[in-house]
């Protein structure tokens, strides 16, 4: 079996990895995609024009916080993603997708999702 050595040495369980510190970045603004909406803002309550973290981006370097404030709360975040992510989970656990399609879709728009779209 081959090891793959890490750059950090660990002091205790509780030390991060330095692959963990690598990713957790990542991992906040995917969680707060997935989580939708509110989360979302909820994430980008404060500019941080330092790490750049926020998933909106300050249409200018100089906007106040107060502008920012305004930004955030008109932003909107569809929640496409969230919800293909409870399709693929209950795919993975065999429930099928539950599906309201509006009046107006065609018949064949219900079977083309469940049987072609992926």
């Amino acid at each position: 079996m081959t090891q793959i050595p890490t750059l950090t040495s660990k002091t205790s369980v509780g030390t991060p990895t330095y692959e963990y510190e690598s990713m957790v970045r990542i991992w906040k603004r995917c969680r707060a995609i997935l989580n939708g909406e509110l989360y979302a803002k909820e994430h980008d309550r404060y500019l941080d024009q330092v790490n750049y973290t926020n998933l909106l981006v300050p249409f200018s370097p100089r906007m106040s916080s107060e502008q920012y404030r305004w930004y955030v709360a008109e932003a909107e975040l569809p929640g496409l993603t969230s919800q293909y992510a409870k399709i693929l989970t209950g795919g993975l656990l065999r429930k099928p997708p539950e599906l309201m399609l509006p009046e107006a879709a065609p018949e064949e728009a219900d079977s083309w999702l469940r049987n072609r779209f992926t």
